[in-house]
């Protein structure tokens, strides 16, 4: 990964960690390179999570069906715990 795809990932994942270790989790970001579904299932076999949270974009059927769910599929392809949390369902962090 290159430096400045290292930075602009560090930024986005960085205040959402912190808040969640404030409220008391262990939570360690990665960032990494590749098919999504692919690569999110291959790191819970490395990295080996307690579990992982995931959103949606909340594309209607046909747009699953046709380009496929990385949600769907890390869900049904994951050895550990997957929580999904739906598009919409909790205000942007800049909100709060």
């Amino acid at each position: 990964m290159d430096e400045e795809a290292k930075e602009r990932c560090r930024k986005i994942l960085l205040p959402y960690a912190e808040r969640l270790q404030r409220d008391g989790f262990v939570v360690k970001g990665v960032c990494l390179i590749g098919n999504p579904k692919e690569v999110l299932v291959a790191s819970t076999n490395v990295k080996k999570p307690t579990m992982m949270i995931m959103g949606t974009h909340g594309r209607g059927s046909l747009k699953r069906y046709l380009m496929g769910s990385v949600a769907e599929y890390v869900l049904h392809h994951s050895t550990i715990p997957i929580v999904i949390v739906p598009n919409g369902s909790v205000k942007p962090l800049e909100a709060e």
